[in-house]
Parts: C-alpha cells; sequence; structure tokens
C-alpha cells in the first residue's frame, strides 16, 4: 500500500460555481462566524437572497440578518455549510437531514472564488501537496500503524482538495485528544505544556498521571494565562511560565484575536516574550506537548538538548501550514532517528491534528 492522491479540485470548484451561478432567492448560511459573513457578502453581490444564518445555540441578528434555528429554515431555502474547523461533516448531514433546498460547503466556494472569499485558518500552503508527494509517501511509509497512514492519507486529500467528503472517518473527539495508548510514562513524569492555553490539558495530565513529576506550562498569552492559572490552582508541582516557546529569547508580536488559534504575526497588535525551553527546564522531561500556532518547529529547536539527551514522547501539532507535516518529522528523525511516528487527527475539519514521536 502506498499513499494515493486523488485530485477532485475540479470538482469541488465545479459545485462552487454552480452554487453561485443559480442565483437562489433564498439562502441561509450555517455558521455565525468569519466565513458566513464573507459568504453572505460575496453571494448577495452576485444576486442571491441571502436571508439570514443558522445557529441552533443563539438568536438575534448577525453581520445584518436575522439568525434562525434550524427547525425555523423555509421549506426551499439553499444552505451554505460554513463550519470549517470542528464538525463539517456532522453539519453536512444536519444540512441533508433538515431536507431544505440545494448546499454547499465554504471549503467549495473558497475554492472556486478565492479573489472574493478569505483563505481558511492554516489552509494557504496546502498547494505545496503535489509537489512534495513522494516525500508524503516516504512519511506514510515511515508511519507505524495503520491509523495513522489512514489519517495521513485522508488528511492530504482533503486539504489538497478542499473537499470534506475525505474526512467522513473522522469525529470530534478532543477529550482524547494527545492521550493515546502508546503514550506510556513512568511514575514522576515530567510534562511540558507548550501552548497551555486555559490550562485543561495540563490539568487533564495530572488527573491521568497523578504521580506524576514537574508540570511546566507555557502561555504567552496574558488573558488565557490568566484562566490557566485559575485552573491550575490545587495542582502540585506545576509551574506556569508565561512565555512563549521559540528556539531564543526574544520579543515577538502577536496576533491574540482568534482565541485559542491566536498566533505569531508580524502585523499582530501585542507582544509577547518567548524563550527556549532548553533554558528554562534544565533536567529530564518525559513528554512534550506543543500546540503553539505555528512555531513548533522553532520551539523543537529550542528544546533540542533535552531531545538528544532525554528522548522525550512528543505530541506536536502540524495543521498549522501543510509544510509542517514533512518539516516536523524531518526535523526530530534527524535528531533522533529511532522514534515511533504516529499521526492522529480529533476534528472533522481543519484544526488539531497532532504527529507523536514516542521513545521505543
Amino acid at each position: 500500500m502506498t499513499l494515493e492522491l486523488n485530485d477532485t479540485r475540479e470538482e469541488v470548484k465545479a459545485r462552487g460555481r454552480a452554487f453561485v451561478a443559480a442565483k437562489h432567492g433564498s439562502v441561509h448560511v450555517l455558521g455565525t462566524n468569519k466565513y458566513g459573513a464573507a459568504v453572505a457578502t460575496m453571494l448577495q453581490r452576485h444576486g442571491a437572497g441571502v436571508k439570514g444564518f443558522i445557529n441552533d445555540a443563539s438568536g438575534g441578528r448577525f453581520s445584518d440578518k436575522p439568525v434562525v434555528r434550524s427547525a425555523d429554515l423555509p421549506a426551499s431555502t439553499a444552505v451554505v455549510n460554513c463550519i470549517v474547523e470542528g464538525r463539517p461533516i456532522d453539519a453536512r448531514r444536519n444540512i441533508e437531514r433538515w431536507g431544505r433546498g440545494p448546499s454547499v460547503d465554504y471549503f467549495a466556494l473558497q475554492a472556486a472564488f478565492p479573489e472574493e472569499l478569505p483563505e481558511i485558518d492554516f489552509m494557504a500552503t496546502t498547494g505545496t501537496v503535489l509537489e512534495d508527494l513522494d516525500r508524503y509517501r516516504a512519511l506514510y511509509d515511515r508511519l507505524c500503524d495503520d491509523t495513522s497512514r489512514r489519517t495521513l492519507q485522508a488528511l492530504i486529500n482533503f486539504r489538497f482538495n478542499r473537499d470534506i467528503s475525505f474526512m467522513e472517518g473522522f469525529t470530534l473527539r478532543l477529550a482524547e485528544q494527545y492521550w493515546e495508548p502508546f503514550i506510556n510514562l513512568p511514575a514522576g513524569a515530567v510534562f511540558v505544556d507548550g501552548g497551555a492555553f486555559d490550562g485543561a490539558t495540563a490539568k487533564e495530565f495530572a488527573r491521568r498521571y497523578p504521580d506524576h513529576g514537574h508540570i511546566y506550562c507555557f502561555e504567552p498569552n496574558e488573558g488565557t494565562s490568566q484562566l490557566a492559572e485559575q485552573e491550575l490552582l490545587g495542582l502540585r508541582d506545576v509551574e506556569l511560565v508565561r512565555k512563549g516557546l521559540w528556539d531564543k529569547a526574544e520579543t515577538l508580536h502577536f496576533d491574540n484575536s482568534m482565541g485559542s488559534a491566536s498566533k505569531l504575526s508580524d502585523s499582530g497588535s501585542t507582544t509577547i516574550a518567548c524563550v527556549a525551553l532548553d533554558d528554562v527546564v534544565k533536567g529530564p522531561v518525559h513528554l512534550i506537548k506543543l500546540d503553539v500556532e505555528g512555531a513548533e518547529q522553532r520551539a523543537l529547536k529550542g528544546a533540542e538538548r533535552s531531545i538528544r539527551q532525554h528522548m522525550p514522547d512528543l505530541a506536536v501539532c502540524v495543521y498549522h501550514d501543510q509544510r509542517d507535516f514533512l518539516r516536523i518529522p524531518g526535523y526530530v528523525l534527524a535528531i533522533k532517528p529511532g522514534y515511533h511516528v504516529y499521526l492522529r487527527h480529533y476534528t472533522q475539519g481543519v484544526f488539531e491534528t497532532v504527529m507523536f514521536f514516542v521513545k521505543p
């Protein structure tokens, strides 16, 4: 078996173009988010009758349109699925179950009209898949189990084609993120939580490993670090470091407008202090988790001494940049070729792909 890339890009674009060309007289947008707002504006510009948004959890208005519950949709309205992060497949199934008019998803519309609709977060470099296909196939062969290989196959096809059909086999399972059965830590395990956000991951680590050693939580965002401080109250041997992980001590610009997806950005409105992990953590480490919004490779460079000396298990997010699917294993395996490599995905959309490097 080898990794296969099925090119469905033109079919996806054709779906988007056909939906817009139909100029539906009644359209409702599923998703009160930035993608939904952009789609509503674009469809109106093309002559469609956008009547409102769908959100069963809220009412009111969004982007100058009413927000309605799915049960209150008109019988024949067309629907645009603008759920891209967590559960786009479940959203598509719900739209089919509602039995209203024609539907399309944001991925297809954005692929068909890239000049008019904003790029999806963390998808800007998916076009590199084709030129790197041989390297993806080598990674496929390097992965340790069938689940990893199936995951890579589905994700590469989804991200390259913008075709959510390839995500049919996934579910939203954030509670399981990082806690896979192939992670077996010793008593007294030391944990580094890079990108601790609100502290929930560190708290779950402490619950799963009650005999744990020291826990280091790195979170540079002031607002979320305050949440983490509250979440971690009552836990022992926890150190909250209000800095980001990087390859050296440096102050960087940061865009904190995206919640858990906030990221480093030259145009960011705030600055954050960053530090190398090896400058803070001097002793043995057993598990390093990195979800640092695209800075994962720089953070790994800052942890190179710890990786060389102690070979901790690593759980590294690779979804922020398509090239990280290759750059991250290339960097880690150049330091320690003996790692076992696994890949897991925890949503039905763009977010939460984690590559694991496990000590044999």
